[in-house]
């Protein structure tokens, strides 16, 4: 997992090694700069946590404005337990420890919940502030109780952190990963311990992102419907968001914010003739706001292709940016006015492609040029021409997630021993026909083949 600091003045990497004897784990935070190591913090030495969470739900790393400081989510670490008749010294009897030193008797196999599938282990989470001069580690207190924080980052001003939180209270916690659906809340969390919701309560978010001029975006939805389904694209100001964290009694944030794109129930027509089919991305490009100027760019499922899109989030008005050759393109970085995106098809693998983002009101005429060198295609692969195949059908397209045109390794290299794969898609996946948000039953819609 890596950050570059905001003026690109440092790099921050998070390493992890495994010992080779007991595979146990060990993380190392490296800071570069200039092409030299400049520190290397062993995470795990002061063992003031636990495993630090590099996955795609929780995982953070992410620099101050004045990028004298980290912030990263780890594991957080288990309090001390022991049997209920254990004998140890006397002296230890008489120690005046504070209650958190104590080992709670008896909890030594309580059973706790983890995160599912793709997040074994991981019960409970916590933020952790890493000073990089003198590379002191803290962790940050403030949060309720029975709440698992991700996605964090700073607010501009430096004087504290947004982020993510879920409930690890709910008797069941299911899984995460693939569900956009789980109770979550948007949150603020001030360095003096000031804890304030930003979001409604009983929702689901994701994909804090602060725009320039101070103003936050995020992803949100109803929860408790499909895994995951057609997402807003939500806004609170500066000001809102000022108001809220002043606010002395700890009340959150109920209706606030402003919906910049609302689901979609059917499709939605756009300036350049095409359609939109609403927001199904999990995530926001970590930098989504390319000119600084109000308008941001994200990639999202579109009928049976990846997407991209500028957005105006003033006035909610979106322009499709996307490659006009047949394929899934999908963006990956926005920096200054430069747009960084992946564009690959059925028979081509993935190939980068830059552009620069036209000024507003011209998004429509964006040029995209590739910048890397395009891999070779056995000829098998992109002219099949064949009466007789066997056949492989791939049935998982959807409900809850759907197939595209895009290049799949696993497929090509059914293609490559003589296999004809089948990937089929249910009526009611994603990018398609979101009026049907609730319902996940149908048969396939559509069949995409090699």
């Amino acid at each position: 997992m890596t950050s570059i600091s905001p003026k690109e003045t440092y790099k921050a990497v998070i390493r992890e090694e495994k010992n080779g004897k007991d595979n146990s784990k060990k993380f190392f935070l490296e800071i570069w700069s200039k092409k030299c190591l400049s520190h290397s913090i062993d995470l795990l030495a002061l063992e003031i946590h636990g495993d630090v969470y590099t996955d795609a739900e929780f995982g953070t790393l992410e620099w101050s404005s004045d990028e004298k400081y980290l912030i990263y989510i780890a594991e957080e670490k288990p309090k001390k337990s022991e049997p209920f008749i254990k004998r140890k010294p006397a002296e230890k009897d008489k120690d005046g420890a504070s209650g958190d030193k104590k080992a709670a008797p008896g909890e030594e196999f309580v059973y706790r919940q983890d995160w599912g599938e793709q997040l074994t282990g991981k019960k409970s989470s916590v933020i952790v502030q890493c000073e990089v001069e003198s590379e002191t580690l803290t962790i940050l207190q403030g949060l309720p109780d029975n709440k698992c924080p991700g996605q964090v980052r700073f607010t501009p001003d430096g004087k504290g952190i947004v982020g993510v939180v879920w409930d690890a209270a709910r008797p069941r916690r299911l899984g995460l990963v693939f569900c956009t659906n789980r109770i979550s809340q948007l949150f603020y969390l001030g360095f003096d311990r000031t804890y304030r919701r930003l979001s409604k309560d009983l929702c689901a978010v994701r994909s804090p992102r602060f725009l320039h001029n101070g103003d936050l975006i995020w992803l949100q939805r109803v929860p408790d419907e499909p895994h995951h389904a057609c997402m807003k694209i939500v806004k609170l100001t500066k000001n809102k968001l000022n108001e809220i964290v002043s606010n002395k009694p700890a009340i959150g944030n109920d209706g606030v914010e402003s919906v910049v794109v609302d689901i979609v129930d059917t499709s939605t027509p756009l300036i350049n003739g095409e359609s939109f089919y609403g927001v199904y991305a999990h995530s926001l490009p970590r930098r989504c706001e390319p000119s600084n100027d109000g308008r941001v760019v994200f990639s999202t499922v579109s009928v049976n292709e990846v997407r991209c899109y500028v957005l105006e989030v003033a006035s909610g008005k979106l322009v499709d940016i996307s490659r006009k050759k047949r394929g899934s393109t999908t963006i990956l970085c926005a920096n200054g006015d430069m747009l960084l995106a992946s564009f690959s098809s059925i028979t081509t693998p993935a190939q980068l492609y830059v552009a620069k983002l036209p000024k507003a009101g011209h998004e429509h005429t964006v040029n995209w040029k590739r910048v890397s060198d395009p891999d070779l295609i056995p000829e098998r692969l992109a002219k099949l021409k064949a009466d007789v195949f066997p056949m492989l059908v791939w049935p998982h397209g959807g409900p809850h997630s759907a197939f595209v045109d895009s290049y799949s390794l696993e497929t090509a290299f059914f293609c490559l021993i003589g296999e004809l794969s089948r990937l089929n898609r249910c009526r009611k996946c994603h990018g398609q026909i979101p009026s049907a948000k609730n319902r996940s039953s149908g048969r396939q819609r559509l069949q995409t083949r090699y």
